[in-house]
C-alpha cells in the first residue's frame, strides 16, 4: 500500500487535524500503520517503498522525498535520490533554483521542502504522487485520497458545481480542482508554495507545443526519438525491482517490451502479463501479445479478469482513485489483481507504456472548435441525458459554471496551432486527471515506470511538427527502424477488457448493483436525486435482458467518409461537441458516474457529521 499524508504548519493546532487524518488513513486501510515523521512545523504519514528525510546542517531546511529521483541536474543517480549525498545535491539545487528545483529532477516523486516557515510541495511530470490539499489559517494539509483528507477541512465544505458538472460530463475534474472548493489537487508537473502564509498553485512543466526551429528531416526525429527512449528506459531499468511489463497489442508496450529486452540482454529477465477476459478472443490484445511475446523469445502470462463490481470492490476502487478517471467504474477489482501479482508472483515494479503522443493518437484536427471535445472535454450544457437524473435548478447551475471552467481551459492553451492545442488539452485534462490517477491507483502495489513519459522525451515532442505526432507517425517508423521483427505484427483490433455499454445493455447484474449501491444513503439524498436515478436504473435492469444492440453500420460508414476527406473533416470537427455529448454518452455511464458522486461524497459527509471515520463495509 501507497499512502502519504501531512500537516505543515503551526504545531498545536495542526496535531489535531494530523490525529484525524491518521485514524482515517487506518480505518480505510485496515492493517496498515502508517511511519510517523514529526519535525516542529511538520507532521507526516506515510507508507511508501521509497521515503528518505535531509537535514540541512547550515540551515533551517529540511527535504522530505517520497518516492525516487532518477536524475539531478541531469545528472543520473546510483541510488534513486535516497543516500544523504543525492539528497544533498538536490538541497544544493534548490540552492540554487529555489522552488524552480522541480525542473531539473526526474522520476516518481512527491518532495516536500521546509525552508524556515515556508513549504514546497512538487510532484513529477506522471503523477503518480498526485496529492490532494486544502490550506486553511496557515495550516497546509494533503494526503494520497481524498476521503481521507476531505473531511478534515476545518471551515466550511462547500461542493463545486462547476467541477461535479465537469467529472459528471468528462468523467474526471479540471486540472487542479476536485468536488470541493476548499480542496485541490496537486496532479503530474504541478508544484505548490506557501510563502509568508500565502499559498500559490502552478505549473513546473506545461505541454505547450512550440514551432520548430527548424525544419529537421524524418530520419533525424527518428533517431533522437529512439535514443532518448533508449536513455530514459535504461534509467528506470537500472531502479526498477523485479518488475513486469502489461503487453497489450498496441504500439507502445511492444517497442517498450522489445527495449526492455535488447537493454536487458537476457529474455528471461523481462516478464509479461496480459489480463483481461477471454484470451482467445480474434485478434486481441491477448493474441497479439502472444505473438509479439513469442517472437521476442520471452514469457507472456495471462491473468483471467472478468471484472465484477461488488459492494466491496467497488467502494475499494472509489476510495483509491478518488473517484476519478471512472476507475471503479469500469475496473472495480483491479486492486486486487495487482495484490495477487506483488503478493503471489512477487513482482514490485511495473513499466507502463503510456501515451507519449496523446490519447490513441487521432488524426491530424485542423479547427480549434474540435481542440477540447477531441480530448474528450465537452460542456455538460449539450447533454441532454442528465435532464431526467438531476433536478432542474441544481443542473443549471452545474452546466452554467462548468460552461465557464470550459472557456477559461480553452482561453490558457497556448499552443499554436488546432493539433497542438488538442495535445496539450489531453495532457491538462486526460493525462494530470485520467491516466495519472490509474497508474496512482496501480502504485498502491507497485513502483510505476513510464518510460515515454520521461522529462527530456516530453520537453523534446513538443519542439517536433504536428505531422509527426498525428496516428504515432514517428513511433511506428522508429519501431520499423528499431525493431522491425516487431513492426510487422499487425495491431489488436480488439481489447479483452469489458465492454460495458454492452454488458450494461444486455446483463441486468450492472444495473442491478448501482441500483443496491444508490438505495444506500448518500449524496443523491442531499442533492434530491435519489428517486430519479432509482427509476432510470430500474428501467436499465429492466430492458437489459431484452434489449440487442444495434447495428452500426451506417455510422462506420460515416466515420470512414469523415476521416478520408478534408470537407468530412471539417464537418466532423465542426459538430464534435455536440455529437458527443449528444451520443457517446451511454446512459449507463452517467448513471454509474452518479453512484461514484453518491458513495464518495456520500462518505465524506459521514465522517463530517460524526466526526468517527466510516468503516468500508466488507
Amino acid at each position: 500500500m501507497q499512502l502519504l499524508f501531512g500537516v505543515l504548519g503551526n504545531a498545536d493546532r495542526a496535531a489535531a487535524i494530523f490525529s484525524q487524518m491518521a485514524v482515517a488513513s487506518a480505518d480505510s486501510n485496515p492493517g496498515i500503520v502508517p511511519s510517523l515523521v514529526a519535525d516542529g512545523p511538520v507532521r507526516l504519514g506515510h507508507v511508501s517503498r521509497t521515503f528518505a528525510v535531509w537535514h540541512e546542517k547550515d540551515a533551517d531546511r529540511s527535504f522530505y522525498l517520497d518516492g525516487e529521483l532518477l536524475s539531478i541536474d541531469r545528472r543520473e543517480t546510483t541510488r534513486r535520490g535516497l543516500s544523504s549525498d543525492e539528497l544533498a545535491a538536490v538541497s544544493r539545487l534548490y540552492e540554487a533554483h529555489g522552488p524552480e528545483l522541480w525542473k531539473q529532477l526526474e522520476g516518481s516523486f512527491c518532495l516536500v521542502v521546509r525552508d524556515g516557515s515556508d513549504f514546497h510541495v512538487g510532484v513529477d511530470v506522471a503523477g503518480t504522487r498526485g496529492v490532494y490539499w486544502w490550506h486553511h489559517d496557515g495550516i497546509l494539509a494533503f494526503h494520497s485520497h481524498l476521503l481521507d483528507l476531505a473531511p478534515s477541512y476545518p471551515g466550511a465544505l462547500v461542493e463545486d458545481m462547476g467541477s461535479l458538472g465537469h467529472f459528471l460530463e468528462c468523467g474526471h475534474y479540471p486540472p487542479g480542482a476536485t468536488a470541493y472548493r476548499a480542496v485541490g489537487h496537486l496532479g503530474a508537473g504541478h508544484c505548490l508554495s506557501v510563502v509568508g502564509g500565502v499559498v500559490a498553485q502552478q505549473r513546473h512543466f506545461a505541454m505547450v507545443y512550440r514551432d520548430p526551429r527548424e525544419r529537421v528531416s524524418i530520419d533525424r526525429l527518428v533517431d533522437e526519438l529512439v535514443q532518448l527512449v533508449s536513455a530514459s528506459v535504461a534509467r528506470s531499468w537500472r531502479a526498477a525491482r523485479n518488475p513486469v511489463v502489461p503487453l497489450s497489442g498496441g504500439m507502445d508496450s511492444r517497442y517498450l517490451v522489445a527495449e526492455l529486452v535488447r537493454q536487458a540482454g537476457n529474455a528471461d529477465a523481462v516478464r509479461t502479463i496480459t489480463w483481461g477476459e477471454d484470451p482467445s478472443r480474434v485478434d486481441s490484445d491477448a493474441v497479439v501479445a502472444t505473438r509479439v511475446a513469442s517472437r521476442l523469445g520471452i514469457e507472456n502470462t495471462w491473468y483471467e479478469k472478468p471484472q465484477r463490481h461488488t459492494a466491496s470492490t467497488f467502494e475499494r476502487a472509489i476510495y483509491l482513485a478518488s473517484g476519478e478517471a471512472d476507475y471503479a467504474i469500469h475496473y472495480p477489482d483491479d486492486h486486487l489483481l495487482h495484490a495477487e501479482l506483488a503478493g503471489r508472483s512477487g513482482f514490485e515494479s511495473l513499466f507502463r507504456g503510456d501515451q507519449l503522443f496523446g490519447p490513441n493518437s487521432p488524426p491530424r484536427i485542423i479547427t480549434n472548435r474540435a481542440v477540447l471535445p477531441a480530448s474528450f472535454v465537452v460542456r455538460l450544457a449539450l447533454d441532454g441525458g442528465y435532464r431526467e437524473l438531476i433536478e432542474p435548478d441544481l443542473l443549471g447551475v452545474m452546466a452554467s459554471e462548468q460552461a465557464h471552467l470550459f472557456e477559461a481551459a480553452a482561453a490558457d492553451l497556448g499552443s499554436r496551432t488546432p493539433h497542438a492545442r488538442m495535445q496539450e488539452a489531453w495532457y491538462e485534462f486526460g493525462f494530470r486527471r485520467e491516466l495519472a490517477p490509474y497508474n496512482a491507483v496501480k502504485n498502491t502495489d507497485f513502483e510505476i515506470y513510464t518510460p515515454f513519459l520521461d522529462r527530456r522525451l516530453l520537453d523534446w515532442i513538443k519542439g517536433t511538427p504536428d505531422e509527426v505526432r498525428s496516428g504515432k507517425v514517428l513511433l511506428r517508423l522508429a519501431l520499423d527502424r528499431r525493431f522491425p521483427e516487431l513492426a510487422a505484427i499487425p495491431f489488436a483490433t480488439r481489447t479483452n477488457l469489458p465492454s460495458w455499454n454492452e454488458r450494461s445493455r444486455n446483463d441486468p447484474a450492472f444495473a442491478r448493483f448501482l441500483h443496491e449501491w444508490c438505495s444506500r444513503p448518500g449524496w443523491l439524498d442531499m442533492v434530491g436525486s435519489k428517486p430519479q436515478v432509482l427509476h432510470a436504473l430500474e428501467t436499465l435492469e429492466e430492458s437489459a435482458a431484452t434489449s440487442r444492440l444495434p447495428s452500426r453500420e451506417h455510422s462506420r460508414r460515416w466515420r470512414q467518409w469523415a476521416k478520408k476527406t478534408i470537407p468530412g473533416r471539417l464537418v466532423r470537427e465542426l459538430t464534435l461537441e455536440r455529437r458527443y455529448a449528444r451520443h457517446n454518452l451511454p446512459p449507463y455511464l452517467r448513471l454509474a458516474r452518479l453512484a461514484v458522486l453518491h458513495g464518495l461524497l456520500g462518505r465524506v459527509e459521514a465522517r463530517r457529521v460524526t466526526h468517527v471515520p466510516v468503516r468500508p463495509e466488507a
